[in-house]
């Protein structure tokens, strides 16, 4: 499998590109895609999961990422870690950050030979609070900046958590999910 590859989450000029984060591979907001071997011939669309690493929002975790992508890789689905925002930057956005890796891999679905309806979103620790967040409440908040927010939902078909902080979970967001879980929409 060659490497990744760097796809910046916002357009060249975009004010979400200004961040003093020497971690970020793009030295901006990205996904760090991760493509199934090539002796896996690509012959339909694929599932993708979107990581969102933990790390309290000051950081992001590698160890919470780049394994994990390979390895779904691996197993013959597209895989992206999302370098969102973290701190100084508040919410939201990190949240602007994830909701638009969701709506970039969607709009490029088939550019990419994903499937648009099995995009899922992983989270750990406080990336499985984020992941959490852009799941039930996708339209929360909407960038200005983000071009694709009226035409491409942000709502993962898939939400997993890996170690969340769900204590961070708010009522309201408790009560969505309860409602999803009732009607099947969010599968454990």
């Amino acid at each position: 499998m060659s490497g990744p590859q760097i796809v910046p989450l916002w357009p060249d000029g975009s004010p979400n590109n200004t961040v003093a984060d020497a971690d970020m591979p793009a030295g901006r907001p990205c996904v760090e895609l991760y493509v199934p071997p090539t002796w896996q011939p690509v012959d339909k669309p694929r599932a993708c999961v979107l990581i969102c690493p933990g790390g309290g929002y000051t950081l992001r975790a590698r160890h919470e990422g780049e394994p994990f992508a390979w390895l779904f890789a691996q197993a013959g689905m597209f895989a992206g870690v999302v370098h969102y925002r973290v701190q100084p930057n508040r919410h939201p956005a990190p949240f602007a950050d994830a909701a638009r890796a969701v709506r970039l891999v969607r709009s490029r679905a088939d550019e990419w030979k994903i499937d648009p309806a099995r995009i899922g979103l992983m989270g750990f620790s406080a990336g499985g609070h984020l992941a959490a967040t852009v799941g039930i409440q996708s339209d929360l908040v909407r960038d200005e900046q983000d071009d694709l927010a009226a035409t491409v939902s942000a709502r993962p078909n898939r939400i997993v958590w890996a170690t969340p902080s769900s204590a961070w979970c708010t009522s309201t967001m408790k009560a969505r999910l309860a409602a999803c879980w009732a009607r099947r929409t969010v599968r454990p």
